[in-house]
């Protein structure tokens, strides 16, 4: 510790210097007064005894301060010695430094927690302490004290328990107040606090990430008004840029983002005024509760946001924070899904059925109905209750399968049903369809005036149907007639070619009439089955023409129905063909076979409503002279299959390869039926 002796007050000075001018009065006196022989003469004796006396009072004024100057030294060790302690005792590293920046002294608890003594720093620079890395942050710092300038600097070192940090302050230490002849520096470990503050750094970065990462707007306000954040979402929702708001009083920015119309004065200090005493007494009306407003943007795009404003306590008063969302499409959306739901709800009123929502447990949870007197009950009495409260027992069984149904599967169910309700007994169809897994939508359309017109409908069908049939059985009855009288006419010629005339008319009606008896005994009244006409018809030929049962008539057909204006041309054709190749294909006994073959070819699809039809009828026989010309042929018979064939729009195709066979291709139209 550097010791110094106390300077004389300036009470000591003043009585030394009287005790002087004492002393050199008498001296004065002594040499003036008399002559130098003359000692003993008075006037020198009175100079003799001042002299004398301002010696003494020199000397016994020197013994008092000496005394006293003792005591000073005392009380001044007694001061630096509690000083020393006390510095000691402290946590923080006192010391000084020479202008070689050596240590001359340390002090501090912290040396001993260190396991270090004062003498290991005594004389020694940071260099020589720590090393040429780092001790060079200490050098610098010295270097600029040293030029007279206190230093504040941070710096660190790597421990066993981890790295640790420091604060060090360094001042120049005057002599007379202008030579700088040391430093004094005071060290202090702040690891905690940088911990802490590496921590606060951290949070604050994720705080700052969050913020800039958000969808939302995000401002924050500081006591004094002034925006201190400004995220970019912020920047899109607004269409502010971030550096032009950010130190700009709140109240200022918020009357940009208004409607022209309303920046005004009076409106500038409305906001700032609301915006203060929210500051100030960090209360407002619009804290914590969602506000809608419309942002416009410089080039007059009107932007809808939500915004939530709530207060920040902090130790200096009241901020004030702001998160805005963008809802534009979000409103857009909603005043669509409004106006759709105007228009559904419309269309729903519109519409006379009854409609309910009803859950798994069979419990009607929402109803819509026009006319409540098809009800069972009134409405509001649905909600809550279930459907077992209103189903007739009649009702039950098929009702709950359809909903188990409807729900197990998720497929739409249809039942009917009937029931007794304020407006008389009406007939319901009920139409299930899954809403979800736990709900079912039920329309219920009073089919009550379609099933009266149904039966009406049904009833003159039967009765046509029945007419119908009376109608084909009349005109077979009528053509059976016909081929009796034409027997009858037969027998009275006497001319065999003139029978045979008459006998191939007979087998052309009748194979009309047969067309006439499948209609009268088929359910269906438009179309005949054409293979069991093949057969009947093949049959009737062949005991007919019985005089050559040497030959047999095969039929191999499909079981498909033709309407009446295809049945009889085809008739007509199979009884020219067949009886032809029965009475000419084989002569003389001779044994064979006559093919009729019947197949669909092409089958119906949704881009056509027509079928192709292919009819065959082939023999083996003797076949057709080589100049026979079937085109140019004068006989009935032929002609017939011609004129047949267009009438059918087919195409006759006529084969002379191992006997002949005449190939016929026609179409027919889809015939819908009821």
């Amino acid at each position: 510790m550097i010791q110094q002796n106390p300077k004389p007050t300036e009470q000591t000075v003043s009585i030394l210097i009287v005790l002087g001018v004492f002393v050199l009065v008498g001296l004065l006196g002594f040499y003036l007064l008399g002559s130098p022989k003359d000692f003993n003469s008075p006037a020198r004796q009175v100079a003799l005894a001042a002299v004398l006396a301002g010696l003494l009072g020199v000397l016994l004024w020197n013994i008092t301060l000496q005394r006293k100057l003792s005591s000073q030294n005392v009380l001044i060790e007694a001061n630096q010695s509690q000083f020393t302690g006390l510095i000691s005792s402290v946590s923080d590293l006192f010391f000084t430094l020479d202008r070689e920046l050596r240590h001359t002294a340390v002090h501090g608890s912290w040396v001993q927690q260190a396991g270090l003594t004062p003498e290991f720093f005594l004389g020694r620079t940071a260099l020589e302490i720590m090393g040429a890395e780092a001790g060079a942050v200490h050098q610098a710092a010295g270097l600029r004290a040293l030029a007279g300038e206190p230093v504040l600097y941070e710096w660190f070192a790597e421990a066993p328990a981890g790295r640790r940090y420091f604060q060090t302050n360094l001042s120049p230490i005057y002599q007379n107040n202008s030579e700088v002849v040391g430093l004094v520096g005071v060290g202090r470990e702040i690891t905690a606090f940088k911990h802490t503050e590496f921590a606060l750094r951290e949070s604050e970065d994720r705080f700052r990430s969050v913020v800039e990462q958000s969808a939302d707007g995000i401002v924050i306000v500081n006591e004094e008004g002034l925006v201190i954040e400004f995220n970019l979402a912020n920047e899109r929702i607004s269409n502010l840029n971030r550096s032009a708001v950010l130190g700009q009083y709140l109240w200022d920015v918020q009357l940009k983002m208004m409607q022209p119309q309303a920046q005004t004065p009076e409106m500038l200090g409305r906001i700032k005024t609301a915006v203060l005493s929210a500051l100030q007494t960090g209360e407002s009306s619009l804290f914590d509760r969602v506000i809608d407003a419309t942002r416009i943007h410089a080039d007059g795009t009107a932007v809808v946001v939500e915004q939530r404003i709530f207060p920040i306590k902090t130790a200096m008063g009241c901020r004030m924070g702001s998160i805005v969302r963008d809802v534009t499409a979000h409103k857009k959306i909603e005043k669509e899904l409004r106006e759709s739901e105007a228009h559904l709800l419309a269309m729903i009123k519109a519409i006379p059925d009854l409609m309910f929502i009803i859950d798994r447990s069979g419990t009607y949870l929402d109803f819509h109905a026009n006319d409540p007197d098809l009800l069972i009950a009134p409405p509001e009495m649905f909600i809550g209750k279930s459907i077992y409260d209103f189903i007739p027992l009649g009702e039950m069984g098929h009702q709950l399968k359809a909903f188990n149904a409807a729900f197990e599967t998720g497929n739409p169910q249809i039942f009917d049903y009937s029931l007794d309700v304020p407006a008389g007994v009406k007939h319901f169809e009920a139409r299930l369809a899954s809403m979800d897994e736990d709900r079912i939508l039920i329309i219920i359309r009073d089919v009550t005036e379609q099933k009266h017109q149904q039966a009406l409908l049904i009833a003159s069908l039967q009765e046509k149907e029945v007419l119908l049939k009376e109608i084909h059985h009349r005109v077979k009855n009528n053509m059976q007639i016909m081929v009796s009288l034409l027997s009858l006419q037969a027998d009275q010629v006497l001319d065999s070619q003139a029978r045979e005339v008459f006998r191939d008319s007979q087998e052309r009606i009748h194979a009309m009439a047969l067309v006439h008896e499948k209609l009268y005994q088929s359910a269906n009244l438009a179309q005949i089955n054409f293979s069991e006409y093949l057969h009947d018809l093949t049959v009737r030929l062949a005991e007919i023409f019985q005089r050559y049962p040497s030959v047999m008539v095969r039929v191999d057909a499909e079981p498909l129905d033709l309407g009446i204006d295809t049945a009889i041309p085809c008739g007509l054709i199979v009884n020219e063909l067949v009886s032809n190749a029965l009475k000419y294909a084989y002569p003389n006994g001779t044994e064979g076979e006559v093919f009729v073959a019947f197949h669909k070819k092409d089958q119906l699809t949704a881009s056509s409503d027509t079928a192709v039809y292919q009819l065959v009828v082939r023999d083996h026989g003797v076949g057709l002279p080589a100049d026979f010309d079937p085109a140019q042929t004068a006989t009935l018979g032929l002609q017939l299959v011609h004129i047949l064939t267009s009438q059918l729009r087919g195409t006759l195709t006529i084969v002379r390869d191992q006997g002949l066979a005449y190939e016929i291709e026609f179409c027919e139209k889809k015939v819908y039926q009821r």
